[in-house]
């Protein structure tokens, strides 16, 4: 698992249709590390794993650089 990431704690999408994981990576580098240069990112998705936290579903978002 060379150049990957592992982020956590990421709410998903709550309507029907598909996540930009990519984009939500990018938001999320943008937001809460202030990263305003553009990260290039190979591919990014939920792993199949769930783990409930506070009741809520959460699924880690895998992002390979």
């Amino acid at each position: 698992m060379r150049n990957n990431l592992v982020v956590y704690g990421v709410p998903e999408a709550t309507s029907a249709g598909t996540e930009d994981c990519t984009k939500v990576v990018a938001d999320v580098t943008q937001t809460l590390f202030e990263i305003r240069e553009e990260i290039k990112l190979d591919f990014a998705y939920r792993s199949a794993n769930r783990e409930s936290v506070n009741g809520n579903r959460l699924r880690p978002i895998i992002v390979d650089f």
